[in-house]
């Protein structure tokens, strides 16, 4: 690669700010290697080669999605339920960042029944679940996966639109609100996209949703990622294709039980349309600055992950503890300990009560 991709300076440079929790390189080397590159100009994170077409679509309809349930057979055949489970809980659970987001942006308009609401990626259709609960539009699900399509459109009473080609496809429709949840990183041409959105897609009163994981705090290593983004990156490519930033904001996400889990995993932002393409960009870090600040954010996440396993350790020992006082007399001296234990919890109790 000798030019960003984005907004085509040479002043780009590979990166590797690799630790044990945040790799920079592919977490599935058989799929895809690659090596990182920033941009100096505007601020993206980039692949330098990306996967041949035909084998990424291969990958997401084979791999990316499996469930933990899912079963190989003998014959090399593979089954599996549905319903992605936790993929799709996740999907629906973060509808809370768009929420939390549109209520900080009073001067815009929220989705009502007259409004159309287009799901880029939306899969099997929950995010879009959530919206038409709480908002009653109508809704529309954009997506590469026909068994997505169809569980969305049978299971939830979603219709969709199978995309083909994601830069020039004829949805039909004009939407009022456009959201991309966690699908934005994985296009290989954001600048084509979001001129076909703005021309083709949104409504001129319209906005946009995009929610992305953060460089700052989720790892350079997913295959499928062809960019990753810092609020600075993502405000320079919306506002440099026609979007006029509402909000943006950091966020972590609802709290999955990954390792990696933090409160700055993912950028969230609202964008309206305009009229003013603006190559005005907001100047990043130098190459060098942007890395030992992703390293020193890394280590912060490693800091607080040791202090919350040490804290669930501890919380484990105590009550291990608890139990081997209960045990004991019980099954070795035969002595009841619930007159006792119901009683310490009078006291624990009316302590509490007292002290409020």
């Amino acid at each position: 690669m000798e030019n960003c991709l984005i907004c085509n300076s040479i002043d780009v440079s590979k990166i590797d700010p690799s630790t044990f929790l945040f790799p920079a390189r592919s977490s599935n080397s058989e799929f895809h290697t690659y090596q990182n590159i920033y941009c100096a100009n505007c601020g993206v994170v980039q692949m330098n080669k990306f996967p041949n077409k035909e084998k990424l679509m291969h990958y997401y309809r084979n791999n990316y999605r499996d469930s933990d349930f899912a079963i190989n057979l003998a014959d090399e055949r593979k089954i599996d339920i549905p319903i992605q489970i936790p993929w799709s809980g996740y999907s629906f659970a973060r509808f809370i960042n768009f929420y939390e987001l549109l209520l900080a942006c009073p001067h815009l308009k929220p989705p009502s029944q007259n409004d159309t609401f287009i799901d880029i990626g939306g899969y099997q259709g929950f995010f879009l679940l959530a919206v038409s609960k709480v908002f009653g539009s109508k809704v529309l699900n954009y997506e590469y996966s026909l068994d997505g399509l169809e569980f969305a459109k049978n299971a939830l009473n979603i219709p969709g639109f199978e995309a083909k080609e994601i830069t020039t496809d004829d949805i039909g429709t004009r939407a009022n609100i456009v959201s991309l949840v966690h699908v934005f990183e994985h296009l290989e041409d954001p600048s084509g996209f979001l001129k076909h959105l703005h021309s083709n897609i949104l409504n001129d009163d319209g906005y946009i949703y995009i929610e992305v994981p953060n460089a700052y705090g989720f790892p350079l290593s997913d295959p499928t990622h062809f960019f990753t983004y810092t609020k600075i990156s993502l405000s320079n490519i919306l506002t440099s294709h026609g979007f006029k930033i509402e909000k943006i904001v950091v966020q972590g996400n609802q709290k999955y039980g990954w390792d990696i889990d933090n409160n700055h995993m993912n950028i969230s932002v609202i964008a309206s349309k305009t009229n003013i393409l603006s190559n005005d960009y907001i100047a990043p870090l130098d190459t060098n600055k942007f890395v030992k600040d992703l390293k020193k954010s890394y280590s912060r996440i490693h800091k607080n992950l040791l202090a919350l396993k040490l804290k669930r350790l501890f919380k484990d020992i105590f009550l291990l503890i608890i139990y081997l006082v209960i045990f004991v007399p019980e099954k070795i001296l035969k002595i009841d300990m619930r007159p006792i234990i119901s009683r310490c919890k009078g006291i624990f109790i009316k302590k509490n009560n007292d002290s409020n």
